[in-house]
């Protein structure tokens, strides 16, 4: 271990590995225990960044934003093909929910498929889309 620390402390030194600034004084770049080795080196693309208002005020993220450099964030948005930050209680809450729904159900008039491929065409998206929603949100009456 003593060997890998100090080939990797050279490499720090050289500038081929930075590891992650904690504050002016410290750069945690490696970590050694026993015969574990973790190398700590994050390259975020602050371009492609984002913050989210969760119960903070309006102005903390955007001082926080500008300082970082990255974009704020409005909900609701779509992650992962679940609305979130919706009011998802409310009915219209899921029209769009649906319409992806029905837009992928029409998919199959274009297709010529025989009554097998419909039907396994109609279980696969009506077994994982709603039933993914459903399970993170209560559905409204």
């Amino acid at each position: 271990m003593e060997s890998l620390h100090l080939s990797f402390s050279r490499a720090i030194e050289a500038g081929i590995f930075t590891g992650i600034k904690i504050d002016s004084s410290f750069t945690l770049s490696h970590l050694f225990y026993a015969d574990d080795a973790v190398f700590i080196g994050i390259s975020i693309n602050i371009h492609k960044s984002h913050l989210l208002r969760i119960r903070v005020s309006d102005a903390s993220v955007f001082e926080a934003a500008n300082r970082i450099g990255c974009s704020v964030m409005k909900a609701p948005f779509w992650y992962l093909g679940i609305m979130v930050g919706g009011n998802m209680s409310l009915v219209k809450e899921w029209d769009e929910s649906i319409s992806k729904l029905k837009k992928k159900l029409s998919k199959w008039k274009l297709k010529t498929l025989s009554v097998g491929g419909r039907l396994t065409l109609l279980k696969a998206v009506l077994e994982s889309t709603p039933i993914y929603n459903m399970s993170l949100f209560k559905v409204p009456n």
